[in-house]
């Protein structure tokens, strides 16, 4: 896991997922905003799923309408 540091923001995996494609792109936004710049982005739990055994994240955002 990368520590959660300014210098290392980059390198953080983060993960949304997110039904509403306006809230998504928010979300990716302010993440990017912050520093982070390896952000994936999904509007169902199946696609959300199979990235996330593929690449582990350090950090998941999800909607707790997500299905």
């Amino acid at each position: 896991m990368v520590e959660f540091t300014a210098r290392n923001l980059e390198k953080i995996v983060a993960v949304i997922g997110e039904r509403d494609e306006k809230t998504r792109a928010e979300l990716v936004q302010i993440l990017n905003r912050a520093g982070v710049k390896r952000i994936s982005s999904h509007g169902n739990l199946a696609d959300l799923t199979s990235i996330v055994v593929k690449v582990p994240p350090d950090i998941i955002i999800v909607g707790d309408d997500l299905d």
